[in-house]
């Protein structure tokens, strides 16, 4: 399984969350199609999905809106399943 994503973000490039291709050639044209649509395809790179959460996934710090506690998590996280957010908490 392999996983666009952004170089400086860490963020994963799809139309679903974690969106993952079964090869490195189907990844290749994800990209290949996202240059054709005006992204600077320069700014992403592909890799292995167990080796991008494993060494190169960032966590970012956010504040817990219930408590105001500090807590840490990945970059990826949608916004909804995240305890920073009104919505996981309406839930």
């Amino acid at each position: 399984m392999f996983v666009v994503y952004h170089k400086k973000t860490t963020k994963i490039v799809g139309s679903r969350v974690h969106q993952t291709w079964k090869s490195s050639g189907a990844a290749k044209g994800h990209l290949n199609r996202m240059a054709k649509m005006g992204y600077n395809t320069s700014e992403y790179a592909i890799a292995d999905y167990l080796l991008f959460l494993d060494t190169i996934e960032k966590t970012v710090v956010r504040t817990n809106l219930m408590t105001g506690k500090p807590f840490t998590e990945s970059a990826n996280t949608p916004h909804f399943c995240s305890p920073s957010s009104e919505s996981y908490w309406s839930m």
